[in-house]
């Protein structure tokens, strides 16, 4: 059977003991998405395995952040490296947004009248 991010996302669901988890790594993916997925495999270590893939560019990033050369085997322990660096890049980048979020919270508590922003609409805007 196969069990897509977007069909067992938050569900509990019976593998067979023996069952094998392929995970694959995306761009920047980070820890989460690692949890989510091998978390899955309530057995992960007693019977049930997990394999993990990434294309090519994946794999020379995992590298690179490990330090290591082209064409170097990568484990296990290179990938949660990877993924733990992809982590706090993406909770550096984010830090910002969640600080002007906390901040309009605090500004509009008790004043509802300072909690409307602006509507985006232009494509540009949400996406920059």
């Amino acid at each position: 059977m196969l069990y897509d991010d977007a069909r067992c996302r938050g569900a509990d669901l019976r593998l067979h003991q023996t069952a094998v988890g392929l995970l694959t790594l995306g761009p920047r993916m980070a820890k989460d998405k690692l949890m989510q997925a091998a978390g899955r495999l309530r057995q992960l270590g007693r019977g049930q395995t997990l394999r993990v893939i990434g294309t090519p560019d994946i794999t020379a990033g995992v590298r690179a952040a490990a330090g290591l050369a082209p064409g170097a085997g990568v484990g296990m322990r290179e990938v949660l490296a990877w993924l733990m660096a992809n982590t706090a890049t993406e909770v550096q980048r984010c830090v910002l947004h969640w600080t002007a979020q906390g901040l309009h919270y605090a500004a509009s508590l008790g004043a509802p009248e300072r909690a409307l922003v602006p509507e985006l609409m232009r494509l540009d805007e949400f996406y920059a």
